[in-house]
């Protein structure tokens, strides 16, 4: 190592061109970088859509969901599968295995597609094939504009501003929801049908036969050749009241003008959606991968702004990702600045200005060797690559402190500025690599969390390790050059460094006085501490089983805390028969509720009535008789309430009026982070209805007893009732009619079905063929339908067919393939907990073989979570271990520095436990890498204490005392300093003094305070520990010496 240090010494000009080009390199990559506020992740997720139009929930699970559930058994990486089977859609979820490679869910993906290619029995009358999906981060919804205005003043405006946005530089995708396009309804009066003996199938079959176009081939001559066209479709949707549907050879026949009328109608998608308290339509942007997400809001905005709006229509942005993305960036690039004004600011109070200056250039050689890797591997920036820098700003002087400080020592005892800066890291560079690499060592383990908060927070370890490696080079490399060059060029005391001034100040190497009163007390204190070694050794020990069982009993967990959480859910149902327009009159109740909150809380809320999806993007609806209102609040940093606390008030004003309105509802949060489900989520699972339904409701009977619990419900969703048909199937075959001709004209009937369309190059306009309003609300609509055997005769369809009422079901749930009712609600966290309510909830009920109980949610996810850091930890302890193993050439030695990380501990529980904060994942990784952390300045002082252990091994006890203490005091000033800087560069962010963030606030309280308490242990504990460890190693000399007389 002093050749290498000697190299660079003799080449400054080589240094000094790569500080430039890492410089240069390092601002280029900040300028090209995405800016993003969370990191891309995969969701693992295959959803396989298919619309069924006009079917009952029970005919979608039967003809789509299962015939595809059971292809899938065969597909190899599948983790779980869910469905949901409701009137006209199945949606199949296909969750793949945690830790699954993009590589390997690629390969997935394609096999499930194959397997929904090899269903063969699928229902003719489908929409298309199933189509299948894939959500990754790139999937959400980047900017959300909610329009407000009937559907007349948007109609035309709506669909070209949609168009427009979709042309924008860096969109992907714009999805206008809530404004379907107009259709032409073909409106068959059945009683005329009857009297022409004209049925629905044959009106579908002479449409189709009529509006076609196609090519005739070519026609060859002497001239040129020409192209046959053939075009008979409808220039104009008036022209399909001019298809003959039954006509004579002698010209007489049935139009369709005769038979049916045309109606101009926006396609029923079941779906209504309101924006602010007003109807309207929302358009949902996706950005492309890759695109910059400051320049692709900007011409968002700018363009919304340059918009004419039409009179009577508004808007409002209510979801814009880049700003999430300023916001989080700015208070973590805010509280970087200050916890580096910080460090800086302990480095000149303890040190000399230039060595202060060179110490503390480490801090952004670090951060821009950092960027010029994160940006040659392809990653973005965000608030988690950011916070990485915030979390290991204060340790990248670490090491260059150690060598500073090494270097001023040398100087002091007379070297020359290269032999003083050659000799500093020729001594030191063991314990600098053993403490950065049980730093690093600490925190790669955090690198395989596996399943998606591994994906989520990954980046935050990978920055720690890479800035420390960075460090590592400038201390090793650099910081001498600096040191030694800078002094040789600045100096004009040209006397020997022992005639020196001894005055503070007139040497910028030598100490400043307050350091030698710190040390003097210090040495003071620990000689009275190493008199009362077992005292001290007890009483850590006591306060550390204290605070495992603080931790065990007294503090929830909560994996990403929600404090900053900008929106709530209000899931709507009513009473089966309900119809859009008496849903969303019930819906205004609660509108009223929300406008109510101050201008400085709320952004908007939009209303979706047919649906209980949070899929914003969601084109579709399922049940009449449902809703999901969402309402969209400030940043967290603009208003003095939580989400929470804003959902406890709106839930005590929706009790009175839910009664009153006739409806059921659960508030539920709008989680930020990665999605763990809700607060939990208790499956029912049996094919026995009866059973299911049963077991469903003792849980929630039980649970609604409970304290804490605020609302259960489940996913049971009453659809309308039914009119099953039995068909007389012996009657049937003598019509000469199958069970398909009456199924299809029934759906055609009363669903309709696209028939033909017409293409223009602005829109294609759908046919959709259909009785009339007042035919589809007759009860006796069998007489009235028109239905023609293959013979041309026409049938009494009641003759045939009786109808028998029964209770309809809008939504059938699978959980691998099985019926099942999930059990969920929310809970007041400070009084209970989801892992609580799984636990009493097992031990009450548990699985039988009739009815099975799955758990899912954030309580199961919170604990694979907390069993992967455990993992983490343990690997993490076996490798610093390994590590002071090999620095000391001992098995024994290692065990009295990692001791001291236990104790540790006591810091980051009591820190989150008094702040008031639940123990979540990232105090978890912070009592991770504090081992690392801790175990620093650990190895630095019993390195240095070992480098002569003849004191030791005397036996004069008091004289290896004056020893120990000798090496303690010696590195208080690093020690201090590296923990100083540390906290500094944490507690901006701790603290938000730049700016709040919940997940990192968290996160750096917990290494804050558990780093300084960990100093106390090393100043204290590690040297009571390691003379502890002299007196049991003289007591096992005397016992050897004892063994040989005694068995004379």
């Amino acid at each position: 190592m002093g050749r290498l240090v000697s190299f660079f010494l003799q080449r400054g000009m080589l240094v000094n061109v790569l500080v430039l080009g890492t410089a240069l390199l390092g601002a280029s990559a900040i300028i090209k970088m995405n800016k993003e506020a969370f990191p891309p992740i995969n969701l693992g997720h295959i959803f396989i859509t298919t619309i069924y139009p006009g079917a009952s929930a029970h005919d979608v699970e039967v003809n789509i969901t299962i015939e595809i559930e059971e292809e899938l058994e065969e597909v190899v990486g599948i983790q779980e599968v869910r469905s949901t089977s409701s009137e006209g859609m199945s949606v199949i979820q296909v969750v793949a295995d945690e830790n699954m490679g993009d590589l390997e869910f690629q390969r997935l993906f394609d096999d499930v597609d194959a397997a929904v290619a090899r269903v063969e029995d699928l229902p003719i009358d489908i929409e298309g094939r199933p189509s299948l999906r894939t959500v990754t981060s790139d999937d959400i919804p980047f900017i959300q504009i909610a329009f407000s205005g009937s559907y007349t003043e948007l109609d035309d405006f709506i669909f070209k501003t949609e168009d427009r946005l979709r042309q924008l530089p860096g969109i992907s995708a714009a999805i206008l929801v809530g404004h379907p396009e107009q259709e032409v309804n073909i409106l068959v009066d059945p009683v005329k049908a009857r009297g022409h003996f004209i049925d629905l199938r044959l009106i579908a079959s002479e449409i189709g036969k009529r509006n076609l176009e196609g090519s005739g081939g070519t026609l060859e001559s002497f001239v040129a050749e020409k192209k046959i066209v053939s075009v008979n479709k409808f220039e104009d949707y008036r022209d399909v009241l001019d298809t003959n549907i039954r006509m004579s050879a002698d010209g007489f026949g049935v139009k369709l003008r005769d038979i049916a009328e045309l109606k101009l109608e926006p396609e029923d998608r079941k779906l209504m959606v309101r924006n602010n308290g007003a109807p309207g339509a929302s358009i949902i942007l996706k950005k492309k991968a890759g695109a910059n997400t400051y320049e692709t809001s900007d011409a968002v905005h700018a363009f919304m702004e340059s918009l004419e709006l039409p009179e009577g229509v508004s808007y409002k942005i209510h979801v814009d990702s880049s700003r999430i993305a300023r916001d989080r960036l700015n208070l973590v690039i805010s509280n970087a600045i200050i916890g580096f004004v910080l460090v800086m600011g302990i480095l000149f109070l303890v040190f000399d200005v230039r060595t202060a200056f060179w110490t503390a250039f480490g801090i952004p050689f670090s951060v821009l060797f950092v960027f010029i890797i994160l940006n040659a591997v392809g990653l973005d920036m965000n608030m988690l690559t950011l916070a990485g820098f915030v979390i290991v700003l204060g340790m990248l002087v670490d090491d260059a402190v150690v060598i500073a400080e090494q270097y001023n020592s040398n100087r002091e005892s007379g070297m020359e500025p290269h032999a003083a800066a050659t000799s500093a890291v020729a001594t030191m560079w063991k314990p600098v690599l053993a403490s950065a690499t049980t730093t690093m060592t600490a925190f790669t383990p955090l690198l395989s969390l596996a399943g998606l908060p591994g994906q989520f927070v990954w980046v935050i370890p990978f920055i720690v390790v890479t800035a420390l490696l960075g460090s590592l080079i400038d201390s090793y490399l650099f910081l001498p050059v600096h040191l030694a060059h800078w002094e040789r060029s600045h100096s004009s005391d040209k006397a020997e460094p022992n005639n020196r001034s001894d005055t503070s100040g007139s040497r910028n190497v030598q100490k400043k006085a307050f350091v030698h009163k710190l040390e003097g007390a210090y040495r003071y204190a620990l000689w009275h501490g190493l008199r009362f070694r077992y005292v001290i050794l007890g009483a850590f020990l006591v306060l550390f089983i204290g605070s495992m069982m603080l931790m065990r009993f007294g503090m929830r967990r909560e994996a990403f805390p929600q404090d900053a959480a900008e929106g709530f859910y209000i899931d709507v149902s009513l009473p089966s028969g309900y119809s859009l327009a008496k849903t969303t009159e019930a819906t205004l109740a609660i509108e009223k509720i929300i406008r109510q909150l101050p201008e400085n809380e709320l952004v908007g809320y939009t209303t979706r009535v047919g649906t209980n999806s949070t899929d914003t993007t969601a084109e579709r609806g399922t049940l009449d008789n449902i809703a999901i209102v969402m309402a969209y609040l400030t940043p967290f940093s603009e208003r003095d309430r939580t989400a929470r606390e804003i959902m406890d008030v709106i839930r005590d004003e929706l009790r009175p009026v839910s009664s009153a309105s006739q409806f059921e509802y659960t508030v539920e949060l709008q989680r930020i982070g990665p999605p763990l489900g809700k607060e939990f989520e208790i499956r029912v699972v049996s094919n026995d209805d009866n059973l299911r339904y049963n077991r469903a409701d003792e849980i929630k009977s039980f649970l609604s007893e409970q304290a804490g619990v605020l609302e259960v419900d489940d996913d049971r969703v009453i659809g309308k009732d039914e009119w099953n048909l039995k068909i007389n199937h012996d009657m049937l075959s003598r019509t000469g009619l199958s069970v398909e001709d009456v199924v299809q004209t029934l759906r055609i009937a009363f669903d309709g079905m696209v028939v033909t369309d017409l293409v223009t190059l602005d829109q294609t306009l759908d046919f959709r063929l259909r009785l009339n309003e007042r035919a589809r609300a007759d009860r006796d609509f069998l007489k009235l339908m028109p239905i023609l055997n293959r013979n041309g005769q026409m049938i009494n369809l009641d003759e045939l067919v009786y109808i028998q009422p029964q209770p309809g079901t809008g939504q059938i749930h699978h959980y691998n393939g099985k019926r099942t009712t999930t059990v969920f609600g929310t809970l007041d966290v400070d009084v209970i907990s989801g892992e609580d309510v799984i636990r009493k909830v097992d031990a009450q009920f548990g699985s039988s073989r009739d009815v099975y109980l799955s758990y899912a949610g954030e309580p199961v996810e919170t604990q694979e979570i907390f069993a992967d850091l455990l993992i983490a930890a343990v690997i993490a302890l076996l490798g610093i271990y390994l590590i002071i193993a090999l620095i000391f050439n001992s098995f024994r030695m290692p065990f009295v520095v990692i001791l001291a990380i236990p104790f540790g501990f006591i810091g980051v529980i009591w820190s989150v436990f008094l702040h008031g904060y639940p123990m979540s994942m990232f105090a978890g990784m912070a009592m991770i890498g504090l081992m690392g952390v801790i175990v620093n300045d650990s190895i630095v002082m019993v390195y240095r204490i070992l480098t002569d252990r003849a004191e030791i091994e005397s036996g004069d006890p008091y004289a290896s005392w004056d020893y120990i203490i000798d090496g303690a005091v010696s590195r208080l000033r690093p020690i201090l300093l590296t923990t100083l800087t540390t906290v500094l560069g944490l507690l901006p962010t701790a603290y938000g003094i730049g700016g709040y963030d919940p997940f990192l606030s968290q996160m750096c309280v917990a290494l804050s305070y558990g780093l300084m308490f960990g100093t106390l242990i090393i100043l204290y504990l590690v040297p009571s520990i390691y003379v502890i460890g002299g007196d049991i190693h003289r007591v096992m000399l005397k016992v050897r010496s004892i063994r040989p007389s005694g068995n004379a």
